[in-house]
């Protein structure tokens, strides 16, 4: 009668028996289990993660962290968008001057360290991948196959 009581109790029941359920069929032989049934059940998996985090943000040092992350992101906006909008002109260029030459199975790739690293992710073949590129190269220093991957793709 007492766990009844409060709401997110019965949703934490009826949460975890439903992703139980869903966990056993998609295992049994003679059930399917349709993608979006296994999509909803990921939702509401963020859903308890989300009662969780509320939880957490009573206890005080987790409460002092997120001030102390949320202020550092407050004043760092400026600098964080430079940074974008660097990446973002960067990305630009290096698409127009070098998309379309790391791709999986262009045969200048054969043997060089980015084919041999399966780095064909990393490219210029758009501006997501641009930007994610020029990202990772940011953060990683000395990522000498990306170079290496692009000299050996370009024209003579």
């Amino acid at each position: 009668q007492e766990y009844c009581s409060a709401k997110s109790r019965v949703f934490d029941f009826c949460t975890t028996w439903i992703l139980f359920g869903v966990s056993v069929a998609f295992y049994l032989p003679f059930a399917t289990v349709r993608s979006s049934l296994m999509h909803y059940a990921s939702i509401l998996r963020l859903l308890r993660l989300i009662r969780v985090v509320k939880s957490l943000k009573r206890l005080p040092k987790v409460s002092f962290m997120f001030n102390c992350v949320s202020t550092l992101l407050a004043s760092a906006t400026e600098i964080l968008f430079l940074l974008t909008l660097i990446l973002y002109v960067y990305s630009t260029v290096s698409l127009q001057q070098f998309g379309g030459l790391l791709y999986l199975g262009n045969p200048k790739l054969v043997g060089t360290s980015y084919g041999d690293a399966d780095y064909y992710v990393f490219n210029f073949n758009d501006l997501m991948m641009s930007m994610v590129m020029w990202f990772v190269y940011l953060l990683c220093e000395n990522e000498t196959q990306f170079a290496v991957g692009l000299r050996a793709a370009l024209p003579p």
